[in-house]
């Protein structure tokens, strides 16, 4: 499948499960995912902040970006909130979801994911399915913004473009970035790229709407990541 769209789950987002409506938001989806110069020119502004060496593999070199998922995943609380997570417990380990970085620029609102899936998420032999792509782009917007100290929120929309197949066993580096923020709609945009050849393989755009924290925060994630 070389397009789709999804709307998928997470982290800080419980969405499709529960209808819009009863969040008291009305909204219009955002514009269509990007085209394809739109994508190549944010590919070529996003690339400059890192490198790809090997054997090392792709390595952020920009000194706005930030490593958190260390700090995250060593601490008891967080741990808690990530089990039975999909990505993060069910879908972690050899041949899954290999590989998982996250670094966060706070001043301009932009994330890098450093990633690798191996070779047991197939939707085609050797191809990675385009659900567990999908479900790594929302759950990297999901990082993103809790990770800014945003409102928790829900994935009302997300849209997306497979532009060329991911093949199993790949590093990927995933770009997000706030847009926009009108009132309780949070506007995103991801790109996903071969880290050695630097080749677009997904684009996406997301509508995120804000709920109000007595809802949902059993575990006080947004406690958890403030400095």
């Amino acid at each position: 499948m070389r397009r789709g769209r999804l709307v998928a789950l997470s982290l800080g987002s419980v969405a499709g499960a529960v209808a819009l409506s009863s969040f008291g938001v009305t909204h219009s989806p955002p514009r269509p995912t990007l085209t394809r110069c739109e994508a190549a020119r944010t590919a070529t502004r996003a690339s400059e902040y890192f490198s790809y060496k090997a054997p090392f593999g792709a390595q952020v070199t920009s000194p706005g970006f930030e490593r958190v998922d260390q700090k995250l995943m060593n601490d008891p609380k967080y741990q808690k909130f990530v089990m039975d997570h999909a990505i993060h417990d069910t879908l972690s380990g050899k041949d899954m979801v290999e590989q998982y970085e996250w670094y966060i620029n706070k001043e301009t609102e932009e994330l890098l994911a450093v990633t690798t899936v191996g070779k047991s998420l197939n939707g085609y032999p050797g191809v990675v399915h385009g659900g567990i792509l999908g479900l790594l782009i929302d759950n990297s917007f999901g990082i993103l913004f809790l990770n800014l100290n945003k409102p928790l929120s829900v994935t009302a929309n997300l849209s997306i473009n497979y532009r060329a197949p991911t093949y199993a066993s790949t590093q990927v580096v995933l770009y997000a970035k706030i847009d926009r923020v009108e009132g309780r709609k949070m506007f995103m945009t991801a790109l996903v790229w071969e880290a050695r050849s630097g080749k677009v393989l997904v684009d996406a755009t997301t509508l995120f709407i804000a709920i109000k924290k007595p809802w949902w925060d059993p575990f006080n994630l947004l406690g958890l990541l403030k400095p």
